[in-house]
């Protein structure tokens, strides 16, 4: 959503009606209101507890120079991958 030019507030809020899960959902509403208060995505999101540390670092990354969305869409394929080899 956010190379498509989507506000992150309004991304995150997209996402946690999508989620799927009322933890996650719960959770990404909470980061999206750190965000309309000027805090980062991945800092709002880690100061949650919820998601991987791998994540959030990924996250850390790519938010710095704008490449978010690549970050998440590589973590979302490292994820998937490790969840059908178990």
């Amino acid at each position: 959503m956010f190379a498509a030019g989507v506000p992150p507030v309004e991304a995150l809020e997209s996402s946690a009606g999508a989620a799927g899960n009322a933890l996650c959902a719960t959770t990404i509403r909470a980061s999206r209101d750190g965000v309309t208060t000027g805090t980062s995505v991945a800092l709002s999101i880690c100061t949650k507890g919820l998601f991987p540390s791998m994540m959030l670092q990924m996250m850390g990354i790519g938010g710095e120079p704008g490449s978010l969305d690549d970050m998440l869409g590589t973590q979302v394929t490292t994820s998937n991958r490790r969840s059908l080899t178990r």
